[in-house]
């Protein structure tokens, strides 16, 4: 493993963009990694978390295969209403996602599928993202304000401890996780540690977290989330992986002829998240509105989110029509009646005032959430 005592600015060496919205998108084929135990120099959980948030950026260019049975069972509800000419609105299946990573900013991502390709280009400059199915493009562009970063922030990542921060942040996971080594592995042919995180908190439906991180370059190559069942719901993994400085012209973009460009302004570190959430592979990495509550702690935290109620607007957007495919109507301890929705993760309960409360809870939670609500 590198060293790990190093001083150096929080990045890891897969783009976190990438990481999050695979892993929203993801479930690895058992095959990919190998049964094999790597023997591998011991460390501790914190010295593995330190190696992580303190390893140098490296250029690679791989292929990922992600997976999610977020559905699982209910997949079959869905029958004719996720149509091909719509975007995916719950990931369900498998895919293949090529990514190029870079100097600097430079990102490329493509996600490719029978009938069409979907590319992310990223550069300091903004970003392309190409549909070749609707021969659309669109242009993202950092807005002037989000330039360049202030000298406070530079020093502070100058100044970065990652074993500081590693210590600090399985101090904040003790609190309702548990935290250890799994056995070490091989993923694309690398040696790989692993880092599981099991929640102990009793109200939620996430099993277990998992991260495989590459012994040589203290990359992560890969995620997987459990329920409590035990099934893999969510998952990514590198199926090949090799680290080698890119070509410039791997992450260069011009619009096809005739093809429809659509140029937007946001914040620089939307650049990624906002490009990842156009190619479709996932939901968007964006933050939930800021007129959404939060209710819990830790591994039971709710979101509450206001909206018009089910008479006035019923919505016609993929993920609108897909939700009320997989309703299911129930009846609240308080007698109020609502709908829930049930994924093998993420449970959601719609009140007909059209509030909703989401999160990786039992539905159990949510309904004490209600109670909470109403006083």
């Amino acid at each position: 493993m590198a060293r790990l005592g190093r001083w150096r600015r929080m990045k890891v060496g897969i783009p976190v963009g990438v990481a999050l919205v695979a892993v929203a998108a993801a479930a690895v084929t058992p095959s990919l990694a190998s049964a094999q135990t790597e023997s591998l120099t011991p460390v501790s959980p914190q010295a593995l978390v330190a190696a992580v948030l303190g390893a140098r950026p490296q250029q690679f260019a791989g292929t990922i295969q992600a997976t999610s049975n977020l559905l699982g069972s209910q997949a079959s509800l869905l029958s004719g209403v996720q149509g091909s000419s719509q975007s995916v609105a719950i990931p369900q299946g498998t895919a293949s996602v090529r990514v190029w990573r870079g100097a600097g900013a430079d990102l490329r991502v493509s996600v490719l599928n029978a009938a069409s390709e979907r590319d992310l280009y990223v550069t300091a400059d903004g970003a392309w993202v190409w549909d070749s199915s609707g021969s659309s493009v669109v242009h993202l562009v950092a807005s002037r304000s989000a330039a360049a970063p202030s000298s406070a922030s530079s020093a502070s990542s100058a100044t970065f401890d990652p074993t500081t921060a590693a210590a600090q942040l399985l101090a904040r996971l003790s609190v309702d996780s548990s935290v250890r080594l799994g056995q070490n592995t091989y993923v694309a042919g690398r040696a790989a540690y692993t880092l599981v995180v099991t929640p102990t908190q009793a109200g939620t439906t996430v099993g277990s977290i998992t991260f495989d991180v590459d012994a040589a370059t203290d990359a992560i190559l890969g995620a997987s989330v459990t329920n409590q069942a035990g099934a893999t719901v969510l998952s990514w993994q590198f199926t090949s992986i090799a680290f080698a400085p890119q070509p410039a012209s791997i992450f260069a973009f011009t619009p096809p002829a005739g093809s429809h460009v659509t140029t937007r302004t946001i914040g620089q570190a939307a650049l990624g998240a906002g490009g990842m959430g156009a190619l479709g592979v996932g939901w968007s990495a964006t933050p939930p509105s800021s007129s959404a509550r939060v209710l819990g702690s830790g591994w039971d935290r709710v979101a509450v989110v206001s909206a018009p109620s089910r008479g006035q607007n019923a919505g016609s957007s993929s993920l609108a029509v897909t939700l009320r495919a997989l309703e299911e109507p129930v009846v609240l301890p308080s007698g109020q009646s609502a709908e829930l929705v049930r994924s093998t993760l993420v449970n959601a309960l719609i009140l007909p005032s059209g509030t909703t409360l989401v999160g990786a809870v039992t539905p159990s939670v949510l309904e004490a959430d209600v109670a909470a609500i109403n006083g």
